[in-house]
């Protein structure tokens, strides 16, 4: 496992069940091993938990039972690993997503519910991948990951949208990414696109109010600069 993490120059996370994932990185020891790698300059990325696992905490679909063990590894065997190959369109990202799907038109949402949970610390912050998605219980996370904020008012929230890409070159200096002729929430005045009408993005979220007060909001700041697809640019 030394090994596993001292050779890389990248270390890339899957999508998966959050909760389980870094539960059993903290009980064989490879949270420390990844932080490492992080010191000496390894790159960590990853998408949906591969995006939040770096986070303080997560907004997680770590209850949505086709995410447990046993689904994914029946979803592997019987169509195979198709996040393994190149994403190159929206299209290709939908077919390879390993986030559950909106409920179809008159079909029953699923029973379960989005739940905060821990990470490994490397990023401040809660972390909302699929911003802009409904997933199988039928509820968007963009609206569910606001009365999160709410009962955690001292965590900052970085909300990704589904077809976004966040870079974090320390410093304060970061890249966002977008694939193109992608849906996303962000409209070109800068405005919040319920229906995906915008462009994909990154946004930053505050809690203007503290814990337990009645009135509290969480305040939207400008999202993050969108940058075309592949094309990065540093702030």
């Amino acid at each position: 496992m030394d090994t596993f993490t001292v050779l890389p120059l990248k270390i890339i996370v899957s999508g998966g069940n959050t909760l389980f994932a870094v539960d059993r990185w903290e009980s064989c020891g490879l949270n420390g091993l990844l932080c490492d790698a992080m010191m000496r300059g390894a790159v960590l990325c990853g998408g949906s938990c591969g995006a939040m696992c770096w986070f303080d905490s997560g907004h997680s679909d770590s209850n949505d039972p086709s995410s447990f063990q046993h689904a994914m590894l029946h979803e592997a065997s019987t169509n195979g690993d198709a996040t393994s190959h190149g994403v190159n369109s929206a299209t290709e990202a939908d077919a390879a997503d390993e986030s559950s799907s909106a409920p179809s038109d008159g079909a029953t949402s699923a029973a379960w519910d989005y739940i905060r949970v821990p990470c490994l610390g490397f990023l401040p912050g809660l972390c909302c991948p699929h911003f802009d998605k409904v997933q199988s219980n039928g509820v968007l996370r963009a609206v569910d990951v606001e009365g999160m904020a709410l009962r955690h008012p001292g965590e900052r929230v970085v909300c990704i949208d589904h077809h976004a890409a966040l870079v974090c070159e320390g410093g304060g200096v970061y890249s966002v990414f977008r694939l193109p002729a992608a849906q996303g929430s962000v409209r070109s005045d800068g405005s919040f696109a319920a229906d995906r009408s915008g462009e994909p993005g990154v946004w930053i979220k505050d809690v203007v109010h503290g814990a337990g007060d009645r009135d509290g909001q969480s305040r939207v700041s400008a999202p993050l600069h969108v940058i075309g697809a592949l094309v990065g640019h540093r702030h």
